[in-house]
């Protein structure tokens, strides 16, 4: 089920309303939860779905309670090895069985929505309870409706245990009272990620998608603007779903990760991922990053453990070449920063240029994001089945069309729809869009709309809601639905 559908609207309204109710018997308000995130999946559901959810609950969770009760070092470990192997055999087997083995084995069965994201869940769960750092949760009710929260559990944010389970228990207890404020705050909250949704990365995609599956269909210049366009869907495809995860969660009194904090206004590739889908970059940084060494063992080490994390996103992200190409690209970009970083702050004091002035973050930040929509090149390739060498020959085709007239610019925005009055349609969706981005870069933007004056929160909110219906078509997934 879509977020952005009306029916799933329908269907959170009833949430809602059973939500409020479970008041009367606050214990079982995790078994609310629980029926919810049952009836979600119930529209759509493959059966692979609930057996490898239910076989990661039940592994995971009676994993974490055997490493509580022993005492032993060596039986926990075995015991975190089995979770391990066991979580991303799942993973293995229904995503990535194909791409290990050259084709030779694939797995019959639909991909389960969301495997990814819960896979990343229990198993941060299970390390967090070896490590001692969170005690291993005794309730199977609370720990199945955490794992399989409706909200996050497609495209994230990837929830931790130690921050979700907790507010399930306080949600539990009869002094739990419902707040209003944070709930209107989650209100605003989605709808400004069904305007980034509907308006602007549908509106987007309409328009791109199908050439992305066939780039020999378009001119070079074409290429060019799409490599461009891609990077704006992609940021409001996937930052208006973790809005709206979020708005869910606050309009039920949970506080969920915020996913996004204006990435493309990052000035490095390392600020970029210090902005863009937190949830993952902080998750990589704590079980995968940090256990490699992190930074502290020399800096050979520093760049490798860069370069094996990175590697381990792209993979994470679609089991092909193009998404570890992604995914190296971005760590090469942080290594050769890191590389250059001294002999660029020596350039700017010989030049007797201050390194924060606004035309270097201003070149910075443009340069960043061309580095990042490089890189997106081969990821929006790889998820409809391009190979390297077809990202390759679109590269040599955007090569070959620099420079370009600007007739020729005008003949490939045509050829992608974008006439000048859709472009200017698409001018204004993006300043709207990137009002609170812009109002909000301190705080949040959702947070910067709940404290606006009045008559400024009141005409967003209603052009956000405005646009939605009018570009709503409850039918276009989320890109990351397929992760």
């Amino acid at each position: 089920m879509v977020l952005s559908s009306l029916e799933f609207m329908g269907l959170f309204a009833l949430i809602f309303a059973a939500w409020q109710l479970s008041a009367f018997a606050p214990r079982w308000r995790w078994a609310v939860l629980l029926c919810a995130n049952i009836a979600f999946y119930a529209n759509g559901a493959t059966p692979t779905l609930w057996w490898s959810l239910t076989a990661s609950i039940l592994l995971s969770f009676g994993l974490g309670l055997a490493m509580e009760r022993t005492q032993s070092h060596t039986v926990r470990k075995l015991l975190l090895a089995v979770g391990c192997v066991g979580l991303l055999g799942f993973l293995v087997a229904f995503k990535y069985l194909g791409f290990f083995t050259g084709g030779q084995f694939t797995l019959e069965l639909a991909q389960p929505i969301g495997i990814s994201f819960y896979t990343l869940q229990t198993l941060g769960y299970l390390i967090d309870v070896y490590r001692g750092t969170l005690p291993a949760e005794k309730h199977l009710g609370y720990y199945a409706a955490y794992v399989s929260f409706f909200a996050t559990i497609t495209s994230g944010p990837v929830a931790r245990a130690q921050s979700i389970l907790p507010q399930l228990r306080k949600a539990s207890t009869p002094g739990w009272k419902f707040d209003a404020e944070k709930a209107s705050l989650g209100l605003i909250c989605f709808l400004f990620g069904l305007f980034e949704k509907c308006a602007l990365a549908d509106y987007i995609g309409s328009r791109i998608t199908k050439f992305i599956q066939q780039p020999g269909t378009v001119l070079d210049t074409s290429l060019l603007v799409m490599c461009f366009l891609y990077s704006l869907q992609i940021y409001f495809d996937f930052a208006g779903y973790s809005n709206m995860a979020l708005g869910l969660g606050r309009m039920l009194g949970l506080d969920l990760q915020q996913n996004f904090r204006q990435p493309y206004f990052a000035t490095s590739i390392k600020e970029f991922w210090a902005r863009w889908h937190l949830s993952l970059s902080n998750w990589l940084r704590d079980y995968v990053y940090f256990p490699l060494g992190g930074s502290r063992k020399g800096t050979l080490r520093t760049y490798i453990n860069l370069m094996l994390t990175f590697l381990v996103s792209g993979l994470w992200h679609g089991a092909g070449l193009c998404y570890l190409i992604w995914g190296a690209l971005h760590g090469l970009y942080q290594v050769v920063g890191r590389l250059t970083k001294p002999a660029r702050s020596r350039m700017y004091a010989a030049l007797h240029i201050p390194e924060d002035c606004l035309p270097v973050r201003l070149w910075r930040m443009a340069f960043t994001f061309v580095l990042v929509t490089f890189a997106w090149l081969f990821f929006s390739m790889g998820t409809v089945g391009n190979t390297p060498a077809d990202v390759f020959e679109v590269l040599q085709r955007i090569a070959g069309c620099i420079p370009f007239t600007p007739r020729e610019l005008l003949d490939g925005c045509a050829l992608l729809d974008f006439h000048p009055a859709e472009a200017i349609r698409l001018a204004g969706l993006l300043v709207i869009g990137m009002i609170p981005d812009f109002f909000g870069r301190h705080t949040s933007p959702d947070e910067w709309l709940y404290r606006a004056p009045a008559p400024v929160r009141v005409l967003l909110c209603w052009l956000f809601v405005a646009a939605a219906i009018f570009f709503n078509t409850g039918t276009e997934s989320f890109i990351y639905f397929a992760f």
